[in-house]
């Protein structure tokens, strides 16, 4: 796998999104945070500046193991400067 160049979002806007569909049991995660999309594996959808990525969506079952890190406090606020 060709590790791809993420795109340097400015701080102020960068953002995480998280939806949570109970009728499908999945969570839907779209951010342009590097700390997040670095940890949850390659996503389902990317989107791109250029060739840089800029964002990256996920669709996670509620039975998949990543779930538990979705919702963790240290992945979504992380270190606060």
């Amino acid at each position: 796998m060709i590790k791809e160049e993420f795109y340097n979002v400015e701080r102020n806007e960068q953002e995480t999104t998280i939806v949570i569909d109970y009728a499908d049991r999945v969570v839907i995660i779209y951010t342009s945070r590097y700390s997040v999309y670095n940890k949850l594996s390659v996503p389902d959808d990317k989107d791109y500046v250029g060739k840089k990525v800029t964002s990256g969506t996920w669709r996670i079952a509620f039975n998949d193991k990543r779930v538990a890190r979705v919702f963790s406090k240290g992945l979504m606020i992380g270190n606060i400067k």
